[in-house]
Order: C-alpha cells, then structure tokens, then sequence
C-alpha cells in the first residue's frame, strides 16, 4: 500500500502512473501464484466454483452497466462508475483507498 500511495500521487494517465499500475498488477499475480502453490497441498474448498460463478455474473453486471452508461446520451443522464466516482477521487486518499480495493478484489480473484 506504500507503492499504492506513491501510484496515486501521480497524474491520472501519466506514464508513471501506468507502469506504477501494471507492475502492481503483475506483483500481485505473481504472489497469488506462489501463494496458489503453497496453499495447493491443503484440502480443497468445494465452494470454490460457486465463488467464481459470483464474481462473474458481478464482473457481467459491472461491463453491461458500463457499456449502456458509456453509449447513452447524455452523460449526465447516464453516468460510467468512473465519472460517478471522480468527485470522490478528487483527494488523494480516497484515490489510495480506491486503489487499495482494486487489490483486494484482484487477490480475491487471483488467489
């Protein structure tokens, strides 16, 4: 979360704050792999499925909000989560939390 608060210091778009997200991606792919690996030898969780069924009809809902909000006219009528959630973004340590919750919904997906 330290890397996470330098990230989200940087200007929206900047190349900084690109790689500062792709490499913070990538690290927490690599350690839900190894943590994947140590966990493996333990019993498996049969709701497992069940949990990936979840997170995609909640990944489907989100992309088919997006879209809809994306292509109706005009925006305000039809906000994308991003621009309703710009005004909050605005301080930078809601940007840090904001960013602090892409990572545990990307450790729970990836681990």
């Amino acid at each position: 979360m330290a890397f996470g608060w330098w990230i989200t210091a940087q200007p929206p778009f900047s190349a900084a704050a690109t790689v500062g997200i792709l490499v913070s991606g990538a690290a927490l792919i690599v350690v839900a792999r190894l943590w994947r690996r140590r966990t493996a030898s333990l019993p498996s969780d049969d709701r497992a499925d069940e949990r990936l069924g979840v997170w995609v009809a909640i990944l489907a809902a989100v992309l088919v909000w997006e879209l809809i909000s994306y292509l109706g006219h005009p925006r305000e009528a039809h906000p994308t989560i991003s621009s309703i959630t710009d005004s909050i973004q605005a301080e930078h340590v809601f940007r840090w939390l904001f960013f602090g919750g892409w990572l545990a919904i990307g450790w729970s997906l990836a681990a």
